[in-house]
């Protein structure tokens, strides 16, 4: 319909941010086929790592409407994280399906090589049998009730209300057996190779529900609207194992006020640590534990015999690379899941369902054995790490690996590893300790923040997540991270993550190597809730 090649290459001659270009990605109809005459042309513009800002807009040369997207590939990272957790795949699809039209650093193919694993690994993941809270049946059920209850009183907006109804039953579906929704894809999906095809979509698992979802989105007569929603409610209803109202009983925590959430954290570990320092006390430790509990494990260097011997046999912070494939096989074979930052975060505010054996793996100081020899070992049993980084060791071009002294990650390897690792901040300038004191104990909120602010300018794939180096921490540092926007932030202090843990107080247990480090049956009870 247009020669969309010469017009996309007139928008980026004048595009007004063409020095922080980096690469262009185009996806939609004009990749994929499909075209029609409100088709436009997506244009995702890959920004240098250091820039600050993100920006969309629109812009129409020689009657080419076209929709851009410039971010920075952090950002880009993060949406699709966001859109895993959403469960929708929007930007990874579009990525996995988009056509590579520059790439000055190589991000742009990093970037869809990570688009495609995730759409793979998301539907890898959903062939695990569904299931549903009994609040979700229970919400389920109501949507019925209340659309019978609206069919036969001949409410006016009954249409309205079947199709608004019709919409969160199929999405709610979707969502418990582990595949993407979108109301523009699911006709498709359920009738259309050709539009599973271009979406990346899979078939869904049950032609009877497909069925009955088919015939409801056309359905036109009231009473066979109702009819099939209530086929259709009753047959999802009975593939979760069934629901009966009478008898029915949900208890969870009272609604809390999450706008002062974080202030109210701040405020009382803030109070927490000034008795500390005043009175000199010991804090004796819960009698009970909540039921929820998460082992967060922290790392620091993983290196084979060649790198780990005889230089580093006695280094704590340096654990044999065969030792951490013997826990994370141990993590595999007792079906343990590892927690992302954005599952992290949906349980610390929001009350999210944690899944079966939750656990959070995190690396401190983003050392490049991590990405050479840990992020295999994790590759191959399918888990997720948290790197925490000091963003001003992230070296400028790829390092040789040597047993000393210790070398960093550049962004060739952080890149490379999005598959596996998530990569926060672990400061940038302040992973230092000045006369005995570490810079985070020292330093003023409005330094603290902007060494924080500085650490966010890096390829990181989250800025809401904060390590502390040292594991120490102070009044100004709380305030600072309040300050910087972050939301949550680990510690040294070893104890269980649970819902009653403040969010800028996270403990962890450390993973140590050398001769007194921390045998498998050690391991066995961290993980296990033993410690």
């Amino acid at each position: 319909m247009h020669n969309w090649q010469e017009k996309l290459d007139v928008f980026l001659a004048n595009f007004k941010h063409k020095d922080d270009v980096v690469g262009v990605l185009v996806c939609g109809s004009y990749v994929t086929g499909g075209l029609n005459s409100h088709s436009d042309l997506d244009v995702h513009i890959i920004l240098r790592d250091s820039v600050d800002y993100r920006e969309r807009g629109n812009k129409i040369i020689d009657g080419l409407l076209i929709e851009y997207f410039a971010n920075p590939p952090r950002q880009i990272v993060q949406y699709f994280d966001e859109d895993t957790a959403d469960k929708t795949l929007m930007s990874q699809v579009q990525f996995a399906t988009g056509k590579i039209i520059s790439d000055k650093t190589g991000n742009v193919a990093r970037l869809k090589e990570k688009a495609v694993a995730m759409v793979s690994d998301f539907y890898d993941k959903s062939t695990v049998p569904p299931s549903v809270s009994a609040l979700t049946k229970y919400h389920l059920w109501d949507s019925l009730d209340n659309l019978q209850a609206a069919y036969e009183s001949s409410r006016l907006d009954f249409d309205l209300l079947y199709f608004t109804s019709l919409d969160r039953l199929i999405n709610d579906y979707m969502k418990a057996i582990g595949r993407p929704y979108t109301t523009m894809a699911i006709w498709g999906n359920i009738v259309d190779e050709n539009i599973r095809e271009k979406y990346l979509l899979r078939k869904l698992p049950d032609d009877a529900v497909s069925e009955l979802i088919e015939k409801a989105i056309i359905a036109c007569d009231r009473q066979e609207k109702i009819a099939l929603y209530e086929q259709l409610t009753n047959a999802i209803l009975h593939k979760f194992g069934g629901f009966e109202i009478d008898g029915f009983e949900f208890k969870s925590a009272a609604v809390k006020n999450e706008s002062h959430k974080m202030r109210k954290y701040v405020l009382a570990t803030t109070l927490v640590l000034f008795l500390m320092i005043c009175a000199a006390i010991v804090l004796p430790s819960q009698t009970q534990q909540p039921p929820e509990r998460i082992p967060v494990l922290t790392y620091h260097s993983i290196m084979p015999l060649v790198y780990y011997h005889p230089i580093n046999v006695d280094n704590p912070w340096v654990l044999l690379e065969d030792t951490f494939y013997q826990q994370m096989r141990y993590l595999y074979e007792n079906n343990f899941t590892t927690l992302t930052t954005c599952q992290l975060k949906d349980f610390l505010f929001n009350d999210g369902e944690l899944p079966q054996n939750p656990v959070i793996i995190t690396f401190d100081d983003g050392y490049l054995d991590n990405a050479l020899f840990a992020a295999p070992i994790m590759r191959q049993f399918g888990f997720i790490g948290m790197q925490f980084i000091i963003t001003e060791h992230i070296a400028e071009t790829t390092q040789t690996m040597v047993a000393y002294p210790s070398k960093f990650m550049s962004e060739v390897e952080i890149f490379a590893t999005l598959d596996v690792f998530e990569f926060g901040s672990h400061a940038h300038a302040m992973h230092r300790v000045v006369d005995g004191t570490p810079l985070l104990v020292s330093e003023s909120v409005e330094d603290i923040k902007a060494d924080i602010l500085q650490s966010f300018e890096h390829p990181l794939t989250f800025t809401t997540g904060f390590a502390y180096p040292y594991g120490r921490y102070s009044r100004n540092a709380l305030l600072a991270l309040e300050q910087a926007g972050v939301l949550f932030a680990f510690t040294t202090h070893e104890d269980y993550l649970t819902r009653d843990t403040p969010p800028l107080l996270l403990p962890r247990f450390s993973v140590f190597g050398g001769p007194e480090g921390t045998t498998l049956e050690d391991f066995s009870n961290i993980v296990g809730g033993r410690r």
